[in-house]
């Protein structure tokens, strides 16, 4: 099996080395000196939008002033 593999990767092996090299890399050049570009800065017609106000809402968290008696009290039922 092992004499198997490793004849196979021998004659293998020079064909991938056998593939032919590239002629450098292509380069692209792009030549815009001929060219002109018109244009003019546009902006929004003087439409001013406004965000809205936020609007100052009470806090939803209530503190349980009792949360520790009971806790502990659920506690000492456990027991």
């Amino acid at each position: 099996m092992k004499a198997t593999l490793a004849l196979a990767l021998l004659t293998l092996a020079p064909a991938a080395f056998a593939q032919e090299p590239t002629k450098g890399p292509k380069v692209t050049t792009l030549n815009f000196d001929d060219d002109s570009i018109d244009g003019a800065l546009q902006r929004p017609d003087g439409e001013h939008v406004q965000a809205r106000v936020k609007v100052k809402h009470a806090n939803l968290i209530r503190v349980r002033s009792e949360f520790n008696r009971r806790a502990m009290q659920a506690m000492g039922e456990l027991k």
